[in-house]
């Protein structure tokens, strides 16, 4: 995610606080591009050739940690974070993200919604 894409992101999502980064408060395009990202990061998917674009894709990704760690720490005016707990960090939000679609398919929302318009 880059450029006016990721600009959106941050206007719709970031800037909303650590609360708008959790799936389940994603809309579906938003939770969407975090899975492509997701998928550009896994081990199986790697391929050196395409090593740039891995580079330029996980910034909402890494934008979503890193308002998580914002707020865990209080906001402060700088943040220093080893690489390390960011990796683990990444991939805890990673994992979290997958098992949300996974448990919690956007069409049972959509059957639940439904059933008060019946």
């Amino acid at each position: 995610m880059k450029g006016t894409r990721f600009a959106q992101f941050s206007t719709e999502v970031l800037r909303r606080g650590a609360a708008a980064v959790l799936p389940q408060h994603l809309p579906d395009r938003w939770l969407d591009a975090l899975l492509e990202e997701a998928e550009l990061l896994a081990p199986a998917a790697w391929d050196p050739q395409e090593e740039d674009r891995v580079h330029e894709c996980c910034a909402g990704l890494l934008g979503a940690v890193l308002v998580v760690l914002m707020a865990q720490r209080g906001h402060p005016a700088q943040l220093e974070v080893a690489v390390g707990t960011l990796m683990s960090h990444l991939h805890c939000y990673i994992g979290v993200t997958v098992q949300f679609v996974r448990i919690v398919p956007v069409s049972m929302f959509n059957d639940f919604n439904n059933l008060g318009a019946q």
